[in-house]
């Protein structure tokens, strides 16, 4: 009885400790995988940031050609 008793401790222990072994190692996995989903997140936001500066410029750029375009068209006489 007694030697079942101290089998079942023995098997409680090594379960417990297999447990936290296999808890640590898991939470080494999905914290890497975390820094890896966070930097990727970073580099879309960093890029997307970028692309609404460029379509920003684009729209500025396309606004001073047309007031540009406006002004040489009164200068040379060609405008209306």
């Amino acid at each position: 009885m007694e030697k079942e008793r101290r089998n079942d401790i023995g098997l409680k222990t090594l379960y417990v400790l297999l447990t936290a072994i296999i808890t640590f190692l898991l939470s080494i996995t999905f914290f890497e995988t975390y820094k890896k989903a966070d930097a990727a997140v970073t580099g879309v936001s960093e890029i997307r940031k970028d692309v609404a500066v460029l379509q920003s410029c684009v729209k500025s750029i396309d606004k001073n050609y047309d007031i540009i375009n406006l002004k040489l068209d009164k200068l040379l006489g060609w405008a209306k």
